[in-house]
């Protein structure tokens, strides 16, 4: 058997080529592999978010539908009128039952001195209730449903002598 040389020409030639195709790999393909596996990852994470997704939509729709519920436009509001000279005098009466169905006390309807400087068709007063206000939505319910109530300008709550009182600053139409 014949031995066979390699001249050392041939071994340089041979380093210079494995070193190419390393430096190929390292530089081609070894940075496609890296992103091909990032992309792995970022599908996998993509597809377990659409997952998530596909099992909430449907509690997603059902709040959406709770959300979007019409809102009722026929609300039992008593219908405007203004109140007149005889009327106006029977106030107190008034707000004294509005206080006795709220079971707090009422302690006074104070006409507002701005209205007899000007004329106009509301007359404000300045209306005070003291006592517990654990019913203060059927109070509020009261004043509110009167016919002839054309807003509460002023609400005010507050802790006087460890006994609590509210005051309301409201207009009312008049004739």
């Amino acid at each position: 058997m014949s031995k066979t040389k390699i001249h050392p020409n041939n071994l340089f030639y041979i380093a210079i080529c494995l070193l190419g195709i390393i430096a190929f790999f390292f530089v081609g393909i070894f940075p496609n592999l890296s992103a091909i596996k990032g992309m792995d990852e970022d599908i996998s994470s993509l597809k377990q978010k659409v997952e998530t997704q596909a099992l909430l939509y449907p509690v997603y729709l059902k709040l959406l539908q709770q959300i979007t519920k019409k809102v009722p436009t026929n609300f039992s509001a008593p219908e405007k009128r203004k109140i007149s000279h005889n009327q106006l005098t029977k106030i107190n009466g008034l707000f004294r039952q509005l206080a006795e169905e709220s079971n707090v006390t009422f302690n006074s309807a104070i006409p507002d001195a701005s209205n007899y400087l000007e004329d106009m068709n509301f007359f404000t007063m300045n209306v005070i209730f003291s006592g517990d206000f654990f019913n203060l939505r059927k109070l509020l319910l009261g004043i509110c449903q009167m016919p002839f109530l054309e807003s509460i300008d002023v609400m005010r709550i507050q802790t006087i002598n460890q006994e609590k009182r509210i005051d309301f600053k409201i207009k009312i139409e008049q004739e």
